[in-house]
């Protein structure tokens, strides 16, 4: 008998434990929810959450299973609102375009190769910026209207993320990852 109390005492210390960090979880995030994160003033973060700023950088598109690393990607940032495309928001957004052009597209035969060079592809997408969460939500590609998935945080003077654009039944078209820290407004 004295064994099952010494085996007993240890379940119920990491019960405490557990309540405990699943305590200190839950309240972060009501913190996090209650008190958003603050934007310093004057900071490249306020200057992006009033809008009208671009960036521009690298990225590298896949297509048909084929990579393109030499994508010239522009990320261009709206101005603030709480109103788009006719959904009202609680707090303020950024409309979002992104396009990331390439000299040629991808084709394959056996290999991947490029082919028709002397034209340049689009390959965009439109989202969303939260400026408290430093982040771009895409949920459209701007070509066929077709569905986005994909994100994109700010980090440090510049922007990092990928998006996928898929058919209406589901089907992946093509994706997008990219870097872009060159401002301009």
């Amino acid at each position: 008998m004295p064994d099952e109390k010494k085996n007993a005492l240890p379940k119920y210390r990491l019960f405490g434990i557990m309540t405990a960090g699943l305590m200190l979880f839950l309240l972060s995030l009501a913190c996090q929810a209650l008190f958003p994160r603050a934007i310093p003033p004057g900071s490249l973060e306020a200057e992006i959450a009033e809008g009208n700023i671009k960036f521009t950088g690298r990225g590298n598109v896949s297509y048909i299973g084929c990579q393109d690393p030499s994508a010239v990607v522009e990320v261009v940032i709206g101005p603030k609102t709480k109103q788009y495309q006719g959904q009202e928001f609680n707090v303020f957004v950024n409309p979002v375009t992104v396009s990331a052009v390439t000299e040629g597209t991808q084709v394959k035969l056996e290999e991947c190769a490029k082919s028709d060079l002397e034209n340049k592809y689009n390959w965009p997408a439109e989202g969303l910026y939260y400026a408290s969460e430093a982040r771009i939500v895409f949920f459209s590609c701007t070509q066929n209207k077709d569905r986005a998935d994909g994100e994109a945080f700010l980090v440090g003077e510049g922007f990092e993320g990928e998006y996928a654009c898929y058919d209406g039944d589901g089907s992946l078209i093509f994706s997008v990852a990219f870097s872009a820290y060159e401002t301009s407004r």
